[in-house]
């Protein structure tokens, strides 16, 4: 009666906004693993209206679905001992899938059936299957150290770790062909969950008037931006990707903005809807199986 009665009273606007998340991140797979070739297409409204959910959906649902996670993590008393359970419980929903999923890859692909495979259908943690769940069970086993640590930072020595990762993380990563190891890892979850902490623990809350600013400059400047891009690389299609990506990668100053904003303004809708948050409970399975590298190349 508890878990049901837990499952019943949470928020449903978060969780409505974690369906939102999932549906950004299939609708930029569909795009960006689709065997047209968005990016060389000549410039035409149909190449800059794919070309705009080439990179920043997909982006955006990742920071969203850890924000939300990492917005309840950060005030929770840390626990090694509950940090292994979450992950022993994220193995076990991992396992049922690629059990599943690798069944199906074995009878229908035959070339699949090797060591190598068996391995990557039994360990799908430690095999990296889905980066996603892997990155995000490494900062769940650091994430009791990193909050003792944030804490023990006080609020000078937090701004400025902010400070020095905003630099090197959103400021720099804005040159073409940036490498400073911060991609789909666990590097980036902890940059964010630094950044969500000194928020929650040391800021006064942003009004809903400024999330709405922050939610619409970041639409509006990608737009600008993929038009720019997509004039000054006629006859270069070559060079789009790396100047798209500047801008949109993840983790980028638009990508957070964007994401943080829409994430406050759906944490300020107070209701309540078994329908949602039924939904809701599923969207991870639906990550796991769209994303599974047999069934990406069916979709």
């Amino acid at each position: 009666m508890g878990v049901k009665k837990r499952f019943k009273n949470r928020e449903s606007g978060i969780e409505l906004l974690r369906i939102i998340a999932m549906l950004l991140i299939v609708l930029h797979h569909e795009v960006m693993h689709n065997a047209l070739p968005v990016l060389d297409q000549e410039l035409s409204v149909r190449k800059l209206t794919l070309q705009l959910f080439y990179f920043t959906p997909g982006k955006v649902g990742i920071a969203l679905f850890f924000i939300i996670s990492a917005w309840f993590v950060v005030d929770k008393t840390p626990s090694l001992r509950l940090s292994c359970r979450k992950v022993w419980i994220l193995e076990r929903e991992l396992l049922f899938w690629s059990l599943c999923l690798g069944a199906v890859t074995l009878y229908k692909v035959p070339e699949e059936r090797t060591i190598e495979s068996l391995w990557k259908i039994l360990f799908p943690l430690s095999r990296n299957t889905w980066w996603y769940a892997t990155s995000y069970a490494i900062f769940l086993f650091l994430s009791p150290f990193l909050v003792r640590g944030l804490r023990a930072l006080g609020k000078k020595y937090h701004g400025q770790c902010c400070l020095a990762m905003g630099f090197l993380w959103g400021v720099l990563t804005l040159i073409p062909n940036s490498n400073l190891e911060i991609s789909l890892n666990s590097m980036g979850f902890i940059y964010v969950f630094v950044l969500i902490a000194y928020y929650k623990w040391y800021m006064r809350p942003f009004q809903t008037a400024t999330a709405w600013k922050m939610f619409l400059i970041s639409i509006v400047v990608i737009l600008l931006w993929n038009v720019i891009v997509s004039f000054a690389t006629v006859g270069h299609s070559d060079r789009i990707y790396e100047y798209l990506l500047c801008l949109e990668r993840e983790w980028s100053v638009l990508s957070l903005a964007l994401s943080f904003g829409l994430f406050l303004l759906f944490c300020r809708l107070h209701f309540q809807s078994r329908i949602v948050n039924s939904c809701a409970a599923s969207t991870f399975g639906t990550y796991l199986i769209t994303e599974h590298y047999y069934v990406r190349g069916i979709l």
